[in-house]
Formats: C-alpha cells, structure tokens, sequence
C-alpha cells in the first residue's frame, strides 16, 4: 500500500497534485490512502470516494509524531509519501523503527523560502539532517532538485518527478470563453495568492507600460492578504476598468484558454503551474527568472523572460508575446510531459512501488 501524507487539504497546489495522484491510481486499482493530521480543508470534497482517507487527529504537525508511528506499527503500508517539510521530518522520525519505507518531495526553492521569508529556516538544519535517511527524494523540477543539492548538501540521487497538471484527455477547444472576457482586446491574465511571493506590484506597474503602449486587459484571478495594497496601487497606476481582479475561480481553465498571453510575475517558483497549464491550452506565457518556470519555457524558446522585480522589463515582454507568439503546436506538445498518466508514471518509477504498467 501507498501512503499520502499531509497535514489537510487546503486549496493548494500541493496538495491538488496529491489529491489528483490518489484519484488516478485508485481509478487503476492500486492500493492508495490518504492520510492527514487533521480532517480540513476544501479539497476533501475533491477526493475520489475510491481513495481511503485516515484521519490521525493532530492539531499541529509535531504533535503527530507519536501517532504517526503508532498508526505505521499498526497499518504497516510498503511506502509512505511526503511532500511538505515538517510532514516530512515527521514522517522520517516516525518511520525509524517501522518496516515502512519513507519518502519525501519538495516543491519549493527553499533557498528563496528561507531568503524571502524564513518560514522555513529552522526546519532546514532538520532536514538536512534527516533527508540523507529517505527512501526516495523527488523534487517538483530541475530548478529544486538543485536547490536542495545547494542548501541541504544532499549527495544522492534526486528524482525529478513535475505536477499532474493536465488532464489525459484534454480539449482546449471545447472551453468555452468566459462571460467578463471581452474578445477583440489582447488580455493577460495571472493567477496566484495575492502574496509577496507573487510579487503582483510588478505586474500591474508592467501592465501600466503595456497600456502607454497599446490597448489590453489584465485579469488577475486569486485572493489573498495584498489584495487592498494591490486596489490601491492599480488606482494610483490609474489602471481603471483595463485591470480586473474578480479573486478565486473555482475553474481557471477557460481563463487560461482564451487569454492572449499569461503572465507569471514571481519572486520564486519551484514549479509553474500556471505556465504548464498556459501552454496546454496553447496560449502565450511571459514570466520572470524565478527558477521553474524558466526551465519550463526552455530558456525562452516557448516564451518571453524577464528579470524578477523589473517592471519595464516584464512589461517589454508582455508586449513581445502579442508580436511574436510562440507556436501553439511546440507549447502543447510541451505541456504533454504533464499529464496526469505522465507525471503518475514518473511517481510509480521514483518510488519503486512495482505496480508496473
């Protein structure tokens, strides 16, 4: 059996790709559980009723530990899988004197976590630590599979595994445009908690050099502890009805479709979920040198970069993807490494579950 683990189900996307691994391998068959520190968050509705879901009664992370190990000693899975920090020192500790082979991810550049705003400064001297001991450690992208060689020192083998991003049987086509997305103006769009890491005050004052230019739109979808500084600054850039904020869509990908370009202003990305889900749909991406995402747009050739913090650059760059747009044909066919079926196989393979094919 395989175990998830997670401290609950928040909108995140973390814990969408788990949730979306658990519903694919339980939709074949395989022995899947799910199992969290406590029984939140709005994802839980999003569980397959095939994937078993264990609840261990933690109210905080490290207070799981004792139960963790109780419930190992009881359940005796073949593999429990991690993919947050302090779950994953958890599970480690836990998982000492137990059968069970533990095995941890990241998803983040914990560089940039630690630098930006060290959240996760005293849980990386643990992981250092503990994570030489993993069955497996996988790691979200290139781009954080060399972050935690550089601040882990980890010397061993590390498997880049990606997000589940798009479905196994997509149409881009058959989305339909959404009511408040006018045709016959180019609009960008932009997707992420109204947080620093997003850095969204870059990309309104780029949208602004992109309005002294040409006519566009923005949309930015999301909500989040900026959204009041961010209203302010749109209203002193004089952004008008030209900038939309509407907050969370439940269902971004019709957005993402029918957006002429999108456009990912970060501070730090360990993935980019956002542009994967761009070029799926075959529309334009521009995105600043954040780590993933550049790795993921080839250095260029399947979009425009920019600089992080520079809003004339980005705002350049947004004005290159309407004039020169990448190939839809080369954007689908790289967004294809992400299907759901794609990224389980590379899970399957990383953890050495031996379901085979």
């Amino acid at each position: 059996m395989l175990v998830l683990y997670l401290p609950r189900l928040p909108m995140g996307g973390i814990e969408r790709a788990t949730v979306t691994l658990a519903n694919h391998w339980a939709a074949q068959g395989r022995p899947v559980t799910l199992l969290l520190d406590r029984e939140e968050g709005a994802l839980l509705d999003a569980v397959s009723p095939d994937v078993p879901v264990d609840i261990l009664g933690a109210s905080r992370t490290l207070w799981a530990l004792p139960k963790l190990a109780s419930w190992l000693r009881r359940n005796r899975p073949a593999v429990l899988h991690s993919a947050l920090p302090h779950n994953s020192a958890v599970a480690l500790v836990a998982g000492l004197r137990s059968s069970t082979r533990i095995t941890v991810a990241e998803h983040s550049l914990l560089g940039d976590k630690v630098r930006i705003d060290g959240s996760l400064a005293r849980i990386v001297p643990v992981m250092r630590r503990l994570y030489p001991a993993a069955g497996a450690v996988l790691a979200a992208s290139d781009a954080v599979a060399n972050d935690m060689k550089a601040v882990l020192g980890l010397n061993r083998s590390i498997s880049v595994v990606g997000n589940p991003i798009v479905p196994d049987v997509f149409d881009p086509a058959r989305l339909p445009r959404p009511a408040d997305m006018r045709a016959g103006v180019p609009t960008f769009l932009a997707i992420g908690r109204m947080a620093p890491v997003k850095d969204f005050p870059t990309l309104l004052r780029a949208f602004r050099h992109v309005l002294d230019r040409r006519p566009s739109r923005l949309i930015v979808l999301g909500d989040g502890p900026e959204r009041a500084a961010l209203t302010a600054l749109a209203a002193e850039l004089d952004l008008g009805n030209d900038l939309r904020m509407p907050g969370i869509v439940a269902n971004p990908w019709p957005y993402t479709a029918h957006a002429d370009a999108v456009v990912v202003s970060s501070v730090s990305e360990g993935f980019g979920n956002t542009v994967v889900e761009a070029m799926a749909c075959g529309t334009q991406v521009v995105s600043t040198r954040c780590g993933a995402p550049a790795d993921l747009l080839q250095g260029g050739k399947l979009g425009v970069l920019a600089d992080v913090g520079d809003a004339e650059a980005l705002g350049r760059a947004m004005l290159a993807a309407l004039d020169k747009p990448v190939a839809k044909t080369a954007l689908r066919k790289a967004a294809s490494a992400f299907t759901v079926s794609a990224v389980a196989a590379r899970y399957e393979t990383a953890l050495n579950l031996g379901w085979g094919r």
